[in-house]
């Protein structure tokens, strides 16, 4: 409030007048109140720094790799039961695993498994219109699966095994999202090494 008196003041112009009077004519236009950036005094926390935009990989090949190990077995998980490879425009966020067409494509998926098990594979793909294109294969089907992507379409991707075995559980369907038994790679199918 002082720096805004202080200010009009000073900015006014003063003329003297008879019996020591003084009289002040008004400015030609409204002093602006000074501003003072603010910066941490004593005990008050700096601000926090925005959190850095989460990392999105453009992707040219991807690879679903799964496991389909029970947990009760101790052996060291491989990713090679049942995996989903393909080439295309997408982008990839590591820390949700979202897979996102990034233009209208056509692709050839395929699969390929190195288990003892019969996997199914289900893929969907949540179009940016609201509607859902929903297909499943054989882990060890050996023709390029056809995949129809408009820009912004999600694709997702689940696996379960057919038929049950020591190592094998037909009950459960492994998500693409499960960092115990699914592995995303990027330029990397498990079961071909590229």
């Amino acid at each position: 409030m002082k720096l805004l008196i202080i200010s009009l003041l000073a900015s006014a112009t003063w003329s003297c007048k008879s019996q020591n009077t003084f009289k002040a004519s008004a400015p030609t236009a409204a002093a602006a109140p000074e501003t003072v950036d603010s910066e941490p005094q004593g005990d008050d926390p700096a601000p926090e720094p925005a959190p850095a935009p989460e990392k999105v990989l453009p992707l040219v090949k991807l690879g679903i790799n799964f496991e389909d190990m029970s947990a009760d077995i101790k052996n060291v998980p491989d990713f090679n039961d049942a995996v989903l490879c393909f080439t295309g425009a997408f982008d990839f966020t590591p820390t949700t695993t979202t897979i996102v067409s990034s233009k209208d494509q056509n692709i050839n998926a395929t699969t390929s498994s190195l288990s003892s098990c019969n996997h199914t594979i289900f893929i969907t793909i949540a179009h940016t219109d609201g509607t859902v294109t929903a297909t499943s294969f054989s882990s060890k089907n050996k023709d390029a699966l056809p995949l129809s992507f408009k820009k912004g379409d999600h694709l997702e991707v689940a696996m379960q095994p057919t038929k049950e075995s020591k190592v094998c559980n037909p009950d459960v369907k492994i998500s693409m999202h499960s960092n115990a038994a699914a592995k995303i790679l990027t330029n990397e199918c498990i079961t071909t090494g590229n």
